[in-house]
This record gives structure tokens, sequence and C-alpha cells, in this order.
């Protein structure tokens, strides 16, 4: 019932989102002038042409990937954004979806991307790593503090943003937008996990990064890396004793139905990324750029105000299926707190990119105060 409400609310936002986009003429006027409606629309298609700023007749397939089913949120976020861009194109933007990894694991997903065989996807921020090792910056624990508002302004601060989508324009990609994941928390099938020690022996599927394998490395568990689309099938065949992520994405991905232990850490917030092929980008009329950029902003003020309360549902949802979540005093939190703190260092020391992009939070931070 949640998941229902909560679309139907997003596409009434989303109609009257598009319905103050709709423009049309002044027929009126057209009909004084001697013009009949077909030749005013060809006058007005040809000035269009000549100013380079929009070409009615060509439409521009655009396949966009996630690894996550589409029924989760970010597979709902994926529909919201493109199904924007296509209707405020007048449907010359013409969006296919592909999830549950149909076109691969994300690594794939970004290979596509710079061949153009994929236009956009889904992916962690720090997935971009691979490419621009800078961006393993935002796998560093507790790197706003655990204050989303913060966060959010960091990223809505424009010279900022133009930073980091400079930095993956140089690699071929193009960056559409952030939106919040909460944080990644483990879920394990064998018990409860208070201490470190707790924690010994489990294998914990993490996300493919070094630093953030490294985060749960020291806080106790065996980290073992591996596609987000291979995670079920792992917990059912016992591959892993569980994973880590956020409340909703656990849930949206049914890994409730074998992690029973849920611990509330909230040392690691990974935000999502919509990334573009350069490519295709540069492909694009003018104005349909600008519908883009402006429809990706939309989506990402809306997801940071939307996203607490779907989390804290999530979480409520998570124990009718039998989870048990375990809240940390401060002082146990401290213990695993204290564990993960010379990260910084060794992130700084073995990847100095990552030092430049840490520098740039903190102007912005300084900025956005």
């Amino acid at each position: 019932m949640r998941k229902k409400k909560k679309w139907m609310s997003l596409l009434l936002t989303f109609v009257l989102s598009v319905s103050l986009c709709a423009c049309g003429g002044n027929a009126e006027t057209d009909a004084k002038e001697g013009k009949t409606e077909d030749t005013a629309a060809d006058s007005q298609d040809t000035e269009e042409k000549a100013s380079g700023e929009k070409d009615s007749g060509e439409t521009y397939l655009l396949r966009a990937a996630n690894t996550n089913n589409e029924d989760s949120y970010s597979g709902n976020l994926t529909k919201m954004l493109f199904d924007m861009v296509a209707e405020r194109s007048d449907g010359r933007v013409v969006p296919e979806y592909y999830f549950s990894g149909s076109l691969g694991d994300k690594s794939a997903c970004m290979e596509g991307m710079l061949a153009n065989t994929i236009q956009a996807a889904d992916l962690a921020a720090t997935d971009l790593a691979v490419y621009e090792p800078g961006w393993s910056v935002f796998a560093l624990p507790f790197l706003f503090d655990g204050d989303p508002d913060t966060e959010l302004a960091c990223y809505q601060d424009e010279e900022f943003f133009d930073y980091l989508d400079q930095s993956l324009q140089e690699k071929g990609f193009k960056l559409l937008l952030f939106y919040t994941t909460g944080y990644r928390n483990p879920l394990n099938t064998k018990r409860e996990i208070r201490t470190p020690e707790d924690a010994n022996g489990i294998r914990l599927r993490v996300l493919q990064n070094t630093y953030l394998a490294k985060s749960f490395e020291l806080m106790g568990f065996s980290p073992v890396t591996l596609g987000w689309s291979e995670v079920y099938s792992a917990l059912q065949q016992g591959t892993v004793d569980g994973a880590e992520q956020s409340a909703s994405l656990l849930l949206d991905n049914q890994l409730a139905d074998y992690g029973k232990h849920l611990t509330v850490i909230d040392a690691i917030g990974i935000c999502g990324t919509f990334v573009m092929s350069l490519e295709y980008y540069n492909s694009l009329p003018e104005d349909i750029q600008q519908i883009i950029d402006e429809s990706s902003r939309e989506v990402m003020d809306w997801e940071w105000k939307d996203f607490s309360g779907y989390e804290a549902e999530a979480t409520e949802a998570l124990i009718e299926k039998g989870v048990t979540i375990t809240e940390l005093t401060d002082d146990e939190k401290q213990v695993f707190i204290d564990k993960i703190a010379g990260v910084k260092d060794q992130m700084f020391e073995e990847t100095p990119a990552t030092k430049a992009f840490y520098e740039e939070i903190q102007e912005a931070l300084e900025r956005t105060k």
C-alpha cells in the first residue's frame, strides 16, 4: 500500500510539472497575419532549426540501465527522471529501461556508456572511481558527519557540482544528479552484532570499492566483493552471510528473505548517481540538453525530501519480515568508529587523487554554511 500511494503521489507531481512546461502557438495572431496553421508551424520550425534550438523531426533513443529491480526505489526514480525528459522533449527522447542487471553489472554499464550502446545508468558514486580514482573519497566514513542537509547543500553547490562533472567528462561521462540512498549498514544471516568480535567470520558482500571494503574489514567482517545483481542468489546459496546496504534497498531487493540481523552503525553513506554517456549528451540539441539538466535538478531536489520517510517505512517493513534491528549504544558505536579512524590517511596515501576531492568538499562546505 505504501509503494502504491507513494508513486501515485509522485505521478501526480510529475504530471503537474509537465503541464507547466507545455506551450502552444497563438492561432488568432497567425490568422490576422495571413498565416495558415501549417505555414505558421513551418515558419516556426524553420526558425528553430536555423537557431539550432530544436529539431522536432528527429528522435533520440535513450537506453537507461539499472541493476536494481524495476519496482525498487531507484527503479522508480529512473523512470521518473527519463519519463519527465521524454514528456518535456515532446517525445523526441525515447527512453528504454533495462532493470535487474539485464544489460550487465555496473562495470558493463559504464563500458556501455563509453561505447554509447547504453546512454544512461544508475551508479553508486564510488563505482565511478574505476575511471576517476578521486571518486573513492565518497567511501570515506563520516564524510559529512551524518547530516543529510549538509550533504545535499554540498552537492547543490554549483562550483562543486561542476568540479565533479568535469572530472567525469574527462573520462567520457556526464553527471546528471546525486540521490541519497541512506547509510550502508550490515545485514547478516548469522547473529546479532554489537562488537567487532561479533562480526568475525561473517562473509559480508560489499560494494566494489577498496576503502569501503577496508572499513568493513576493520569493523570485523570478512568482505566479499560481488555484483549487486548476484547478492540475492549468493545469500540463498550461502556463498555470503550478509550484505551492507540501506534499509530501503535491502527491502527492495528481498534480502530480508535470508538476512535477519541488521546492525545500525551509520558509518558510511554513499549516494547514488545518474550518469550519462558524454558522447550521447553532446549529440543532443541544446534544448534537450537543457531539459535533461533541469529535470535532473528537479528530481534530485524532490528525492532528498522524500527519501527519509521512505527509509523509515522500509525499516518498519524489515521488522515485519522478521529482521532484528540492533541499535547500538553510543559507547558501542564508538568502538566501531575508532576501528575505522585510519581509513582516511590510508586513502590519501594510496590514492592521492582523493585528497584533492576531499579538499574540494571542504571548500564547498565552507561556501554552503
